[in-house]
């Protein structure tokens, strides 16, 4: 059972990039921060000129947003949903059993509500990404 609970604490591997990508909007769309062009344009993307802060702030964010999706994926969704058939098997099987009810039925809801708030945010993910990278037009501030 060494697989027991360790999915959960799994499921943060990628926050770290939820983070960068926050750190991007802010620079893009609140700071309006140069530093974004210039992490761009290291990283070889094209900016377009009548607008860089967006045109570079807006590609960064999608190839941050294509590994977060990914990352997503599998530690949220396929490790996650494994760790939650596991424990239902566990259950099933009388392996909680020994678990006070109390404990075991609040442990159960709130992996059951994760689960279900994890499917909800993948499938928003899943959605945008599909739509493709964003356009920049020059009149967008």
């Amino acid at each position: 059972m060494i697989f027991s609970f360790s999915w959960l604490l799994m499921g943060e591997f990628s926050t770290p990039l939820l983070c960068l990508r926050w750190l991007i909007q802010q620079a893009t769309y609140e700071l309006k921060s140069e530093r974004v062009v210039r992490w761009a344009k290291r990283l070889g993307y094209r900016v377009d000129e009548s607008n860089p802060v967006l045109s570079a702030g807006k590609q960064l964010e999608y190839s941050v947003s294509k590994t977060f999706v990914f990352t997503f994926t599998i530690v949220r969704v396929v490790i996650y949903t494994s760790g939650f058939a596991m424990m239902l098997s566990a259950w099933k099987d009388g392996i909680l059993d020994q678990v006070p009810t109390f404990t075991r039925d609040v442990l159960f809801s709130l992996v059951t509500a994760g689960w279900g708030l994890n499917m909800y945010w993948w499938s928003i993910m899943v959605r945008k990404f599909l739509r493709g990278p964003p356009k920049v037009s020059a009149k967008t501030e």
